[in-house]
């Protein structure tokens, strides 16, 4: 096998095929490349959890073989720069690494982990060892903050050296940001907020603050719950409906799960609210600003400047933003952006490439 100078693979293991939202890091990493000339190959983990999500273990197992044989084919193919986006068990890349590294690859790992990677370490001791063995195999590691960055470096003083930070939001390509339009009557105030059917999302206390505001300002709100079903807790799912329907005599609530239109929608909408009490960046707050929705975020979710910051459960702060950004709706709404230009870490992606030897023909 000779190599050749080959264009990173990127190995996307979220549900962005059918999903898309705020699980698109690693597509639009892939499309920018490609529109800078880089002839990027991205391998999409999003069948493996059709397949898991249909129950089909036959499928799954199928789906898995799929993935592998498309990644080690590449190999063969003369790639030798493998990225991998992955949550926080990095299953394909334990089940990958070795035979990409003893055949000369360049391994990086991106974790994109809400939780916290450290934490969930804690908890997981079978993964927390081997970890400590097949991660050191990268040639670089890398987190969406500093924080995780030291207590992942603190742990394992061996990868230090090869642990890099990085904000994981890439905006996408020009074309496919959605304009300011389609617009409900300008009376009725429009509130958006995301999440997944688990705890640490929290998007009641969004949608409560919403019913608050509405209630103490007398105006009509209209509030659209995104929600992922890739975690699901059946007893906060059964609670949070409950409260939903008691709301619904004040505000109107839309509930939308597993939609690929959340550009869309967050377009369409006055105000963001990010109630998670989990995720320390948060994608889709830097989503919404691209399209130029103020976003409303609990202090855990700090990384994009124009952020309004609350801390979680204080709806006076939170009702205050909301009656500041109602005051000052603009008749016209247009796609005016609120998100700084270096908030977008193409650049630094390109920037780390290089550093583990990729050069661009």
């Amino acid at each position: 096998m000779k190599d050749k100078i080959q264009p990173p693979v990127l190995l996307s293991v979220f549900r962005e095929s059918f999903i898309g939202g705020i699980a698109v890091h690693s597509s639009n990493l892939y499309n920018k490349l490609r529109e800078q000339g880089i002839d990027a190959v991205k391998v999409d983990y999003g069948p493996v959890f059709k397949a898991q999500k249909a129950g089909n273990p036959l499928a799954l197992f199928g789906a898995f073989c799929s993935l592998l044989f498309k990644t080690l084919g590449l190999r063969l193919r003369g790639y030798k720069f493998f990225h991998f986006h992955s949550s926080n068990t990095a299953l394909p890349y334990l089940l990958l690494c070795i035979p990409l590294y003893l055949t000369g690859c360049k391994l990086l790992l991106s974790l994109h982990s809400g939780y916290g990677f450290d934490k969930w370490l804690n908890k997981h001791p079978f993964y927390a060892k081997i970890d400590g063995i097949l991660f050191r195999l990268l040639d670089k590691l890398i987190f969406m903050n500093q924080e995780e960055s030291v207590a992942v470096a603190t742990r394992y003083p061996h990868l230090a050296n090869r642990i890099v930070t990085i904000n994981p939001y890439i905006a996408p390509q020009e074309s496919e940001i959605p304009k300011k339009t389609d617009f409900p009557p300008n009376e009725i105030f429009t509130v958006a907020t995301i999440g997944a059917w688990g705890k640490r999302y929290n998007v009641q206390e969004a949608v409560k603050g919403a019913l608050l505001f509405s209630r103490k300002n007398n105006i009509p709100v209209q509030v659209t719950v995104i929600q992922s079903t890739s975690l699901t807790e059946p007893e906060y799912v059964e609670r949070t409906k409950a409260e939903f329907a008691e709301y619904e005599k004040d505000i109107h609530i839309t509930l939308i799960e597993d939609t690929p239109h959340i550009l869309e929608i967050l377009a369409r909408s006055d105000v963001f609210i990010r109630s998670s009490l989990g995720d320390s960046y948060g994608l889709c707050v830097a989503e919404s600003l691209l399209v130029g929705t103020p976003a409303i975020v609990t202090d855990i979710c700090r990384r994009c400047n124009a952020s309004k910051l609350y801390n979680p459960g204080d709806y006076n702060k939170m009702i205050a933003y909301l009656e500041e950004i109602y005051q000052n709706r603009p008749e016209k709404r247009e796609n005016v952006r609120l998100l700084e230009k270096e908030e977008d870490a193409f650049n630094n992606y390109l920037d780390l490439y290089q550093t583990v030897g990729y050069k661009k023909k």
